[in-house]
């Protein structure tokens, strides 16, 4: 891995916590892959699929949801 990789894998964590922590639904596209899943088999919750299911899962939650923090 370069310096560019880590610095473009840095950036979209960041982005990342921008995005969900400050609930900015319109960059959703931005951060998530149409065909992401975040596979959350281990938590036994269901897992969330695209940024649509990103945003279904998290939109609407006004306190700090339990979501990885890479960013904190």
């Amino acid at each position: 891995m370069n310096t560019e990789d880590t610095l473009a894998i840095h950036a979209l964590l960041a982005d990342y916590g921008h995005v969900v922590d400050d609930h900015d639904w319109g960059r959703v596209d931005e951060v998530f892959a149409p065909n992401f899943v975040f596979d959350r088999t281990a938590t036994g919750r269901p897992d969330v699929h695209g940024p649509a299911g990103v945003v279904a899962e998290f939109k609407g939650q006004h306190v700090r949801v339990p979501h990885p923090e890479h960013h904190a």
